[in-house]
C-alpha cells in the first residue's frame, strides 16, 4: 500500500501583511474614491476627486467595517483627511450641537489645509444665540476652506458669526442656503480674510444684501482680500448697480464667474472698468438671451489686464461683433476665448455654424491662442481649472 503524506495545512496570508504601507495606502485611496454630485442642476461647482472622510453626528469616523490592519493604514495616511463632510443633526437644539466639530478627526489631517463639507438639514433654523464659542486650537487653525451645502434657512449672523471664529478660513461655498431677510453681517475680519468665494443665491435681494446693501449703506464694506468670486443665480436679473458693486467692492478681484436667469434689456449700463480682472466670465439662460442685450453690457465694460474669456453667445445669430469692440477698448491681450450656448455633438452643423465662424475670425484677428466652446460653464476648461485651484490651498497661484 502506498504511503500518504499528509502536507499541513496552508494559511492564507493576508495580503496587508505583505505590501509596503505606502501602496496600501493607494489601495485604500483609490478604492474610497466615490464621485460627489452638485446638489441640483443649476450648482456649477467642480467638485474635487479627492475622497470625501464623512464624520457621524458624534464627530467621530465610523471605520469600524474593515479589519484593525486596514484601520490602522486608514487612520496613518494624513492626505486622507484633508477633506471632512459633517451632516447637521435634526434635532439639535443650539448651532454648536448641530455641528459637532470632529477635533480628533481633523487631527490626523496634514499640518497644511483642511477642507471641511457642511450638509444642512432642511428642518432647522439657526439664530444668533445658538452661536458657540469654538477653541482655538492646531486643528482648527488647519480649516481653511468650508463649502456649505443644504436647504435652510439660517440667519446670516448665525452662520458667519460661527465661521469667522476660524481664524484662517479663506475659501468658502455656499450652496442652497437660504439667507435670512435681514442685511447679511459678515463680521469685518472674516470679509477680509475671504480670498475665494461662491454663493449660490435664490433671489435678487439676496445678491443685494451680499455686494450693494442699500437700506443698510454702512454693510457695504471692501471684500479687501477677495481674488476669485462666483455668484450664481437663476432667478438673477443682472443689474447695472449690483456689476458695478461687485467690482468696486473687491478691489483685487482676479476671476469673476456669473450665472444669471436673464439681463435686463432696457437697462442703462454706466461704464465699469477693473484693472486686476483676469477671468471674466457671464453665462446667461440662452434660450431668449438677445443680441443688443450683450451688446449694451460689453459696450459698458472695459477689462485691461483680461486674459480669459467666457461668454453666451446669442443663440439666434453669429454676430459677435460685440466682442471685438470689447477687446479693442479693453485693449487686453486674451490667452483664451469660449463661447457657451453652443452644442457640439453635432459635428456637422457645429463646423458650419455661424458662431464657431465669427469666434475663429475673432481668434484670428487678435491672436487668441485658443478658441473654445462648451455648452455650460461647468463644461468649460477655464472654470474646472479654477475649480481645480480651488481645492489646491498650497498652489501659489490665487
Amino acid at each position: 500500500m502506498a504511503s500518504q503524506t499528509t502536507l499541513p495545512s496552508s494559511q492564507p496570508v493576508p495580503v496587508i501583511n505583505q505590501l509596503p504601507f505606502e501602496l496600501l495606502a493607494k489601495i485604500f485611496v483609490h478604492s474610497a474614491q466615490k464621485p460627489v454630485h452638485p446638489v441640483n442642476e443649476w450648482c456649477i461647482p467642480k467638485y474635487p476627486r479627492e475622497t470625501l472622510v464623512e464624520a457621524d453626528l458624534s464627530g467621530t469616523l465610523n471605520i469600524a467595517r474593515v479589519c484593525r490592519q486596514w484601520r490602522n493604514v486608514v487612520l496613518a495616511i494624513p492626505e486622507l483627511w484633508k477633506m471632512i463632510k459633517i451632516s447637521t443633526a435634526e434635532d439639535a437644539v443650539t448651532f454648536a450641537e448641530s455641528l459637532p466639530l470632529p477635533l480628533h478627526v481633523l487631527g490626523r489631517s496634514p499640518p497644511s489645509s483642511v477642507f471641511l463639507t457642511l450638509i444642512f438639514r432642511p428642518t432647522k433654523v439657526f439664530t444668533e444665540a445658538d452661536v458657540g464659542h469654538i477653541p482655538v486650537t492646531p486643528e482648527i487653525k488647519n480649516i481653511k476652506g468650508m463649502d456649505v451645502q443644504g436647504d435652510s434657512h439660517i440667519r446670516s449672523s448665525a452662520l458667519f458669526g460661527w465661521m469667522h471664529q476660524f481664524p484662517n478660513l479663506t475659501h468658502l461655498s455656499l450652496i442652497n442656503i437660504h439667507v435670512d431677510h435681514d442685511a447679511v453681517c459678515i463680521p469685518d475680519p472674516l470679509r477680509s480674510r475671504l480670498t475665494h468665494l461662491h454663493v449660490y443665491l435664490w433671489f435678487d435681494s439676496h445678491v443685494n444684501r451680499f455686494f450693494d446693501n442699500r437700506l443698510s449703506p454702512s454693510l457695504n464694506r471692501p471684500w479687501s482680500s477677495l481674488t476669485s468670486l462666483t455668484v450664481e443665480m437663476p432667478n438673477w436679473v443682472l443689474e447695472n448697480h449690483i456689476l458695478r458693486a461687485i467690482l468696486a467692492r473687491s478691489p483685487n478681484l482676479v476671476e469673476l464667474f456669473i450665472v444669471a436667469g436673464e439681463v435686463d434689456p432696457d437697462q442703462n449700463w454706466t461704464a465699469t472698468s477693473s484693472r486686476t480682472l483676469r477671468t471674466f466670465s457671464f453665462w446667461v439662460e440662452g434660450a431668449s438671451l438677445e443680441e443688443n442685450v450683450l451688446v449694451a453690457l460689453f459696450g459698458a465694460l472695459s477689462f485691461p489686464s483680461l486674459s480669459n474669456l467666457i461668454v453666451t453667445a446669442p443663440p439666434r445669430c453669429g454676430n459677435l461683433a460685440f466682442i471685438s469692440r470689447f477687446l479693442r477698448r479693453s485693449k487686453c491681450r486674451l490667452s483664451s476665448l469660449t463661447l457657451t450656448n453652443v452644442k457640439t455633438e453635432d459635428s456637422e452643423w457645429f463646423e458650419n455654424s455661424e458662431v464657431r465662424r465669427a469666434a475663429v475670425s475673432i481668434g484670428e484677428e487678435f491672436a487668441i491662442p485658443s478658441v473654445e466652446f462648451a455648452f455650460t460653464t461647468a463644461e468649460t476648461r477655464v472654470y474646472q481649472a479654477s475649480k481645480e485651484r480651488w481645492y489646491d490651498l498650497d498652489s501659489s497661484w490665487l
